[in-house]
């Protein structure tokens, strides 16, 4: 009873639309929480104790979740219990012969008929000649007052269609599974000369470099990073890689799809200084890195000690980095005369007359601008399923292609005679869909038939 309600069709349908609405709100919860979010994210978003509970409810991973994959199970056991329980009976039709149709079977309203020249026992042997020459599986039956039956079929394995289609679809579930089990994803943002470990494997990858393509208009075009694995102490692999070109080593799969602003890095800054007590000197412009040391001459020097792309402070007076994007970049500048700590402060990029730039009196410094240093952002990913979802991917592509394009044909034929010498053809199609839509091809047979009576080469039109 459990079996026969798990492989019906009812039991299919509503597993179909049950997994239907939970990839649809799977969806949605990848778009909402994307690929990188942790606990720690949905804690500050949302509080701890509702974290807890989104954890739980496998919002971070839906697709490996406790309420998808029991689903995911459950259709394809259905589909496998339905297909095998539906194989035999097509495997037996495709291998029985047509049965022949009776006398008087066959409605005269909805079959074409030929009257020939011949008597029937001729005009039934011309008929399954011609037939087999154009390659259908015939059948006939002789029955009494020279009457004949002839059924023919082609493209029986037209009827492989489906069953190649529900495969496709299992093994394209079992490689999704394997993957939302065994496989994973992360996404790491990577400085150059950083090395990132790998999940369950013994080698890390380093960022080698990360480059920036431009277009005649000065907008960045296209993206790379150039990756070295490290296994052993060694380096064993070196690929430059841009989207859609992922680095492959040892099944793990590493894509380029990302990159931002080093939050709390740059790689040189501009400063103007400008000697307050002196109005007619020009300011004088420096670049400066993160932790250089410039002097200003005599016993002045300035140090950079800190910097971020998009400056915050919380309430604590710690400074962070809002975003990666350049939104109010600041930089903080320490002076130093004789080698005492005069001022520390914060200097502002788009408010360049922020009050700290007069901490420095009788100097007084502006910052400028700011050469970004960027982060890559890498997609670490590992799909164990990979070869089975795409062997999936064939079979379903073939069994839609059979199922749809190649049409089964099975016709039904009776001779009779209709005088001394002469007979009738009176020819009919069981599936009467296909006749429809084939009957063209009637008076091409019905010209290779009687061609053949006749003893003449007759060539298909």
């Amino acid at each position: 009873m459990f079996f026969k309600t798990l492989e019906s069709f009812r039991t299919g349908l509503i597993l179909f639309i049950l997994l239907a609405a939970a990839s649809a709100i799977s969806l949605a919860l990848t778009t909402h929480f994307p690929a990188g979010t942790t606990v720690h994210d949905l804690s500050v978003r949302y509080g701890e104790t509702r974290a807890l509970l989104l954890v739980r409810l496998g919002v971070l991973n839906p697709y490996s979740s406790w309420w998808y994959l029991p689903l995911l199970m459950l259709f394809t056991l259905n589909l496998t219990l339905c297909t095998l329980r539906r194989l035999p009976s097509t495997l037996r039709a495709m291998s029985a012969r047509p049965s022949p149709p009776g006398p008087d079977s066959l409605s005269r309203d909805k079959s074409v008929i030929l009257t020939v020249q011949h008597d029937s026992g001729t005009a039934a042997t011309s008929t399954s000649e011609t037939l087999i020459a154009e390659r259908y599986t015939v059948s006939s039956k002789t029955y009494g007052d020279g009457v004949h039956g002839i059924a023919a079929r082609k493209n029986s394995w037209q009827r492989l269609g489906a069953p190649l289609t529900h495969l496709g679809l299992i093994l394209l579930i079992i490689g999704g599974g394997i993957t939302a089990i065994m496989g994973f994803r992360t996404h790491v943002d990577v400085s150059e000369g950083q090395e990132v470990s790998v999940p369950e494997r013994d080698f890390v990858v380093r960022l080698e470099r990360f480059e920036l393509a431009m277009n005649e208009a000065g907008e960045i075009s296209d993206y790379f990073s150039t990756l070295t694995v490290v296994e052993g102490g060694q380096p064993v692999l070196t690929k430059t890689i841009e989207v859609n070109d992922p680095l492959t080593y040892d099944g793990i799969n590493f894509y380029q799809s990302s990159y931002g602003h080093e939050g709390r890095s740059f790689t040189s800054a501009s400063l103007a200084v400008e000697a307050l007590e002196d109005t007619a000197a020009s300011p004088r412009l420096v670049r400066i890195g993160l932790g250089d040391t410039i002097s200003l001459g005599g016993d002045d020097v300035i140090t950079a000690t800190d910097f971020s792309v998009d400056f915050k402070m919380d309430s604590q007076g710690n400074v962070f980095s809002a975003s990666s994007e350049p939104r109010n970049p600041a930089i903080q500048i320490a002076l130093l005369r004789s080698g005492t700590l005069v001022a520390r402060t914060w200097l502002f990029l788009m408010m360049p007359e922020f009050h700290g730039a007069d901490a420095f009196a009788p100097l007084k410094i502006h910052f400028m601008g700011f050469e970004p240093r960027y982060r890559s952002g890498i997609q670490v990913t590992h799909s164990p399923g990979t070869s089975i979802v795409f062997a999936g991917f064939l079979f379903a592509s073939i069994g839609v292609v059979v199922a749809l394009i190649v049409k089964h044909e099975r016709i039904m034929i009776l001779v009779q005679p209709k005088t001394s010498s002469t007979s009738e053809i009176v020819w009919s199609r069981s599936n009467r869909a296909d006749w429809r839509r084939r009957s063209r091809d009637v008076p091409d047979l019905l010209t290779l038939i009687e061609g053949r009576m006749e003893g003449k080469e007759c060539q298909k039109v």
